[in-house]
Order: C-alpha cells, then sequence, then structure tokens
C-alpha cells in the first residue's frame, strides 16, 4: 500500500488528510462453541372425561365394549412413554370396581381394555399403583412420534344377576403418562 497526502482548500482554510501504510493481519482469537440440550417431554389430556357405559336391565348379563373413553398424549419423537390407569376407587385383585351411588358397599366389577388389553398400572410407580401381582395391571408402552396419538378405552362391566338397580360409578381412575 502506498503513502499518500490529500490536501484541501477551501476559502482560505485548508485540510490535510494523510494515510500511512499499514500491513493487514489476523489474529486467532479461538473457536465459539454452541451446543442445545433438548429435553424429551410429553402432553396428555382426556376427553370423555365422564364416560357412560350404557343402561340396561340387571338380568340382561354383563356390559361389553362400552363406552369410550380416549386419552390423547403428544410426546417428543422417539421417545418411549408408559401409558398407566390406576386402579381407580376399588380395586380388587383381579379388576376395578364401579360402586353404587345410593347403596354404599355395593359394586359391579369392570375391566378397561385397550385394543382387546386389559389396562392397569404396573411398574408405573403412581400413587395408588398396584402391586405387579395384578393378573390386569398392564400399562400401554409406546414410542412418542412427536404429534398426537390417541388411545381409545373401553369397557367390560360384569353385572351379576342380583346386582341392585340404580347409578354406579369409579370417579377415581387417574391417568399418568411416565417417560
Amino acid at each position: 500500500m502506498k503513502n499518500f497526502f490529500i490536501a484541501f482548500v477551501v476559502g482560505g482554510a485548508g485540510f490535510l488528510i494523510a494515510a500511512q501504510n499499514s500491513s493487514a493481519g489476523s489474529l486467532d482469537a479461538g473457536d465459539l462453541n454452541y451446543h442445545v440440550a433438548l429435553v424429551g417431554s410429553c402432553t396428555a389430556s382426556v376427553t370423555n372425561g365422564t364416560i357412560s357405559l350404557g343402561s340396561q336391565f340387571a338380568y340382561d348379563g354383563n356390559i361389553l365394549n362400552a363406552g369410550a373413553g380416549n386419552i390423547l398424549v403428544t410426546c417428543t419423537n422417539g421417545m418411549s412413554y408408559k401409558l398407566c390407569v390406576n386402579g381407580g376407587n376399588a380395586p380388587t385383585s383381579s379388576h376395578r370396581r364401579l360402586e353404587h351411588t345410593t347403596s354404599a358397599g355395593n359394586f359391579l366389577e369392570y375391566d378397561l381394555n385397550y385394543l382387546g388389553t386389559v389396562l392397569g398400572d404396573k411398574d408405573c410407580l403412581a400413587a395408588g399403583a398396584l402391586t405387579e401381582t395384578a393378573a390386569w395391571a398392564n400399562p400401554i408402552n409406546a414410542v412418542g412420534i412427536g404429534g398426537l396419538q390417541t388411545y381409545t378405552l373401553t369397557a367390560d362391566v360384569f353385572v351379576p344377576v342380583d346386582s341392585i338397580p340404580g347409578t354406579y360409578k369409579d370417579a377415581a381412575v387417574a391417568v399418568t403418562v411416565l417417560w
């Protein structure tokens, strides 16, 4: 690069600009390292929170594949999760129980099913989890797809012929998603 001078004279006043040769250079100041940790997560909700299992005469027998309650789950793509449904307010070792709403101590046994499998909360470590010996305590094991996954549950209600007419319910069934 060459040295140069520029001079200006304007109305008797002068300006002088001088530049000198300078050399170009570089300095390695180090690298910037960027990173991000993506944490897997899930969201879940229940639709049809109050599920009607039908109405029938007690002597008609069992009510099979009744109701349709949906559990909606969205989990991070590729992340394993477990969908658990606890034993409700009156679990036994073989079935859940619906209790008569006005005649305490009278029950109808029932199962919650997903695609033909009776659901429970085995290995879920949720509050009220059943022991691992419960034959019906199967959770749903799944892998997130990064979008909505819907699980539609049905119920089988076992109605003895000597059942007391009236309304039966189990209002304490908790749904838990573990990841």
